[in-house]
């Protein structure tokens, strides 16, 4: 009994242990690249989370290091590009992949860690550009915003700070 529980004090600061991302590094063309990063100090290939992914784009690690994240491009039926409809975030063993219905263009890690923030628009035309502050682990909507309607109160309209981090006004 004494041997086991040795043993298992001596592994577990290992067990208890984060896993930690560094060095996301895209390799190939720009709308068929693939994602590779440095888990737990090797490096190795992003997993297919969705299927009809085509490449990535804008990986990022959070500032603690403790997720990684990326736009995944997949085909869309009316342009000749893929578009990136989906953000996946990795933490552990564990993945959330989130989409809107609409193009996913930029995002970071939020203030808080483990949550997200994203705008999605359309490809072409006039802007419908929304905002989701969302936290990861449930993918839990924390808060959202709309220019649209932001401009119908406020020319320029005020932007939540949150927002910033993606963006510095609303697109035109």
């Amino acid at each position: 009994m004494r041997v086991r529980l040795s043993v298992l004090l001596c592994i577990w600061p290992l067990l208890a242990e984060a896993t930690q991302y560094a060095a996301p590094r895209l390799h190939g063309t720009a709308d068929q690249a693939q994602l590779s990063y440095v888990q737990d100090g090797h490096r190795i290939a992003a997993p297919r989370w969705v299927n009809e992914q085509q490449g990535v784009a804008q990986a990022r690690v959070s500032r603690e290091g403790r997720m990684i994240g990326w736009l995944v491009l997949t085909p869309n039926c009316c342009t000749s590009y893929p578009l990136p409809t989906a953000l996946v975030v990795q933490w552990g063993h564990q993945h959330r992949v989130m989409r809107e219905g609409q193009a996913i263009w930029r995002w970071s890690f939020g203030r808080q860690p483990g949550t997200v923030v994203y705008v999605t628009d359309l490809p072409h035309g006039p802007t419908a550009a929304h905002y989701y502050l969302r936290r990861v682990v449930d993918g839990k909507l924390l808060a959202e915003f709309d220019c649209r309607e932001a401009t119908s109160r406020h020319t320029p309209p005020i932007l939540p700070d949150w927002v910033r981090l993606v963006d510095k006004a609303c697109p035109e």
